[in-house]
């Protein structure tokens, strides 16, 4: 059983937070609801369970992990080194995949201005010539 990047960045940011983190701040950086965090936390349980490392342990707000060695979990997580984006690093590449892939539109003057520069290149379009060969 490997674990998905959401429940890898999970279980870092337990072990890394020696007193635990609340649920509401997990919650509200992963964006995610309830039942999904708690969902992940017992797929954690079952992965710690399965190589005897340990498990997490939820205590009111809070939640903790109580790792009997951290050196052999370390090890075992850098084989599933897959890495989660947040909410806003998936937006953020939304915007980005969105802005890179629409297509540039030209008035026929700001077109003429390109064909007159790829001209003095020796890239410009000869008459005939596919749309797509064309080098810029």
């Amino acid at each position: 059983m490997e674990l998905k990047s959401r429940q890898t960045y999970i279980l870092r940011s337990l072990l890394d937070a020696e007193q635990g983190l609340t649920s509401s701040y997990l919650l509200q950086v992963l964006g995610i609801a309830k039942r999904t965090f708690y969902y992940d936390v017992e797929k954690i349980n079952d992965y710690l369970a399965q190589y005897r490392m340990g498990r997490l342990v939820i205590g009111g707000q809070r939640i903790r992990a109580e790792i009997s060695d951290r050196a052999a979990l370390d090890r075992q997580l850098r084989k599933n080194s897959s890495y989660f984006f947040s909410v806003a690093e998936r937006r953020a590449m939304e915007i980005l995949y969105i802005a890179v892939g629409a297509p540039v539109v030209l008035t026929g003057e700001e077109m003429a201005a390109v064909r007159v520069r790829m001209q003095s290149y020796g890239q410009a379009k000869k008459p005939g010539e596919p749309k797509d060969t064309v080098g810029y």
